[in-house]
């Protein structure tokens, strides 16, 4: 599983998630590094989908949750293989 979002509201929630923390070596990085290294994730996805699922990020932690369990019961329950992850979690 990929979870994705867009850089800056990545770096925006662990701003928050700090609390006025100083931001470890990985979040200080320069907004480019982040922007190449989720570019090189969605390369990843794309060219894997079979092993790499792509999650939206940018929604409700209750909607994100949603689909990541939509997703574990398409790969592991076989009698739901004809269905998608957009048919069971709109």
């Amino acid at each position: 599983l990929i979870l994705d979002v867009p850089v800056k509201v990545g770096l925006e929630r662990a701003a928050v998630r700090r609390n006025g923390s100083r931001a470890d070596r990985f979040e200080a990085e320069e907004i480019e590094a982040h922007e190449k290294l989720r570019d090189a994730y969605l390369a990843l996805a794309a060219a894997e989908p079979d092993r790499c699922v792509l999650v939206d990020a940018s929604v409700s932690k209750d909607a994100i949750a949603k689909r990541i369990w939509a997703v574990v019961d398409l790969r592991f329950n076989p009698a739901l293989a004809p269905l998608t992850v957009e048919s069971l979690v709109p």
